[in-house]
């Protein structure tokens, strides 16, 4: 499995997105570790000003501490470019956001 999230998914599709990833975050993940049931991970992070990810927390983990820990350090090691908008003027702050990722048993992209 990839790092296909419902943003990156819409993005790729060139829909209207609150962020966007400069690279697909690398995740490499396998089949076996679903256990045969299909998982949801949803997460937040936030971002500064440079498009760095400094924080991420799940707010639906997956039921698998590998699974989790995989797509938090992709997320960490991704970087984003935000539209700055009036409500994200302010230079010293962070920006947050929220995305999602769904692993189906047996919709592997590899």
């Amino acid at each position: 499995y990839r790092f296909e999230s419902k943003n990156w998914l819409k993005q790729q599709r060139h829909k209207s997105v609150p962020f966007t990833y400069l690279q697909q975050p690398q995740l490499q993940l396998a089949e076996m570790l679903l256990n045969d049931q299909d998982r949801v991970v949803k997460f937040k992070f936030k971002v500064d000003q440079q498009g760095d990810v400094t924080q991420v927390k799940l707010k639906k983990r997956s039921g698998v501490n590998a699974i989790d820990q995989q797509v938090i350090e992709a997320v960490q090691h991704s970087q984003v470019a935000v539209k700055r908008s009036y409500k994200t003027l302010w230079i010293y702050k962070k920006s947050t956001f929220k995305d999602e990722l769904h692993f189906q048993v047996n919709a592997c992209s590899e």
